[in-house]
């Protein structure tokens, strides 16, 4: 984005704790507004958080890097919001008593082993485009 090294790594340790403060929203929001509704609202931001960084970095300028990283700010809030909690949260509520610790077990292995499979296909991704 035409940063400086330094300013990279100072932004990127700001989105990590705005990602951790936006992951206490859902703590209030979950149950009064339910599920659904915050999925839908996280992921119409995550989309249009990405849709308005890809405009903003084919311009090229220095000012519409600055718009994309703030882009990138808004994409962890509206993450926190949705998609980090919830994942954690369904499997319970949808397993009968009987099962739940395996369902929840089950779910949160295939949570980290999507984590793990972007984490490692993307730097081959990046390098091979």
């Amino acid at each position: 984005m035409g940063l400086s090294r330094n300013l990279s790594l100072i932004l990127g340790g700001f989105t990590a704790v705005t990602y951790m403060f936006a992951s206490f929203i859902p703590l209030w929001t979950i149950d009064r507004y339910g599920r659904r509704p915050l999925l839908m609202i996280s992921a119409t931001g995550l989309s249009l958080c990405f849709i308005v960084a890809a405009a903003l970095l084919s311009t090229g300028t220095k000012n519409a890097a600055f718009g994309a990283t703030a882009m990138v700010f808004l994409f962890q809030i509206f993450l926190g919001i949705g998609y980090l909690p919830i994942p954690w949260l369904y499997p319970a509520e949808i397993s009968t008593t009987r099962i739940r610790s395996r369902g929840s077990a089950i779910s949160s292995f295939f949570n980290w082993m999507c984590v793990f499979a972007v984490v490692e296909m993307t730097p081959p991704a990046i390098a091979n485009i």
